[in-house]
C-alpha cells in the first residue's frame, strides 16, 4: 500500500527471472496494489514499453519514486520500505 500511495512504479519484463523473484518476494496481494509497467513486451503493450523508454529503464527490475529516485535490481522487502 505504501508504494502505491507514494507513487512507486516497478517496471519489469516477462522474462526477467530477478523480476519474477521480485513479484513472488512482493506477494499476490501486493502485486495487486503496485504500478507495475511491463518493459518486455512491446508489440502487445506499446503504451507500457514507450513509458518504459522515456524513463530510460536499462536494468529489470527497476523501481522509480514519484521524485525520479531509481532502485535498479532484485531489492528486499527493507529496502523498498526505505
Amino acid at each position: 500500500k505504501n508504494l502505491s500511495k507514494i507513487g512507486a512504479i516497478f517496471y519489469g519484463a516477462w522474462d526477467c527471472t530477478h523480476c519474477t523473484a521480485q513479484k513472488q518476494l512482493l506477494g499476490e496481494k501486493a502485486l495487486e496494489l503496485i504500478n507495475y509497467v511491463e518493459c518486455g513486451k512491446p508489440e502487445e503493450f506499446p503504451i507500457e514499453a514507450a513509458k518504459c523508454q522515456v524513463a530510460q529503464i536499462r536494468v529489470y527490475p527497476t523501481w522509480r519514486s514519484k521524485h525520479g529516485k531509481a532502485l535498479e535490481g532484485l531489492q528486499s522487502i527493507k529496502s523498498l520500505e526505505e
